[in-house]
């Protein structure tokens, strides 16, 4: 049984009946009756969505996009920069997102959702961050008054918290093709359920920790120097600089591994790994408590 059928077998079954809260959907808006936790992907991906305001590429792959989700005012609070998770592979995309980046739009934020090349159409480590890099460089470049007059966050669930920490970590790719620098303003992290300890989890076997080599192109100890340069855990960040949102009731990413020394670590004993991702829950309003300490001043 390949890998990726057990990661879809296992995140089909996460937590089915832990639903607290029935959610009515409509087209243009999310009503919720109450909070839920320990959510399962298929909560995710059955809630309504509004689609993105606009739709970038950012290179000649169709997998280089960036889907940009406005506030319905026009005033942005702040940018937030998202990366979607999927234990870096292509099987998941960015659609099943699609809910949680409305919410944050509709809450005040501008978002700009990354999607981008992964394990198994050619985004092999370290091509995902060299997207992740590239596309932070077309809105900085395309969208400046946009992108540099208000606060700026990169957000990520999952293994795409792990990138999300390295871009704002300001790691680069180790390609001089690129032509790319770390010319973006400061920002902060913030990682839902982030993959930080990708060597530690790697060595795991669960679903998502077996993929870690196939994303990284072999074992930690075949490919040591690679997994460094990957490790959140290598790269330091300022105080007050860098979230980790952990669930004790996730059993995808282990809070040892999302843990890092510079982080505040925000920890909710009932959410699951999906929770993050889910404007209905619990675990998504300590995302808008957190996002709040950053906005613009009016």
């Amino acid at each position: 049984m390949s890998q990726p059928f057990l990661l879809l077998l296992l995140i089909c079954c996460v937590s089915a009946c832990a639903l607290k809260t029935q959610v009515e959907q409509t087209p243009s808006e999310l009503k919720i009756n109450s909070l839920a936790h320990n959510v399962a992907f298929s909560d995710v991906t059955s809630l309504a969505f509004e689609p993105p305001a606009q739709v970038i590429s950012y290179g000649e792959d169709p997998n280089q996009q960036i889907w940009r989700y406005r506030p319905l005012d026009n005033q942005a609070k702040a940018n937030i920069v998202f990366i979607h998770g999927g234990c870096w592979l292509s099987q998941f995309d960015i659609e099943h997102t699609q809910a949680f980046s409305s919410a944050l739009s509709k809450a005040g934020y501008q978002v700009w959702s990354l999607e981008y090349r992964r394990a198994g159409n050619g985004g092999e480590w370290p091509v995902a961050i060299e997207d992740i890099v590239l596309a932070v460089h077309k809105i900085k470049d395309d969208y400046p008054d946009s992108f540099s007059a208000l606060p700026l966050v990169f957000m990520g669930h999952s293994a795409g918290g792990h990138l999300a920490m390295l871009a704002s970590a300001k790691v680069l790719p180790q390609n001089d093709d690129l032509n790319v620098s770390d010319k973006w303003p400061d920002s902060t992290a913030i990682g839902l359920a982030p993959i930080v300890d990708i060597i530690g989890y790697s060595k795991g076997d669960n679903a998502c920790q077996s993929a870690t080599p196939v994303f990284m192109g072999g074992d930690a100890e075949q490919r040591l120097e690679q997994y460094q340069h990957a490790s959140v855990l290598n790269y330091d960040f300022e105080s007050g600089s860098a979230f980790v949102l952990i669930g004790g009731k996730d059993t995808i990413v282990d809070a040892k591994f999302a843990r890092h020394p510079d982080a505040t670590e925000i920890f909710e004993s009932e959410a699951g790994h999906f929770d993050w991702i889910h404007p209905g829950t619990f675990a998504f309003k300590h995302i808008l408590d957190v996002l709040a300490r950053f906005e613009a001043k009016p």
